[in-house]
């Protein structure tokens, strides 16, 4: 958002041990990465398994690329952006 208005999350994040024992390792294996912060995006594709199981073979096969890590956390960044994420 721009102007800074405030937007309401229309997805509540999941919680661990909410009853998703993969999801639960999906989000302990996201917290390792970011040294023990889960981002939002994640809490909420943590919902469902499948989904937050999908997106992490996805984020693996994309750091194989023979992009550098700047160039991929750049081109993530201007995605968030062109999406208008926080």
């Amino acid at each position: 958002m721009t102007g800074g208005a405030q937007t309401s999350q229309r997805i509540p994040c999941y919680e661990p041990g909410s009853g998703h024992p993969e999801s639960d390792a999906a989000l302990e294996r996201v917290s390792r990465m970011f040294d023990g912060y889960v981002p939002n995006f994640h809490r909420v594709m943590a919902h469902s398994p499948a989904v937050i199981d999908a997106f992490e073979k996805m984020r693996a096969s994309l750091q194989r690329t023979s992009l550098r890590p700047l160039e991929r956390e750049l081109i993530s960044l201007e995605v968030s952006r062109r999406n208008g994420c926080e």
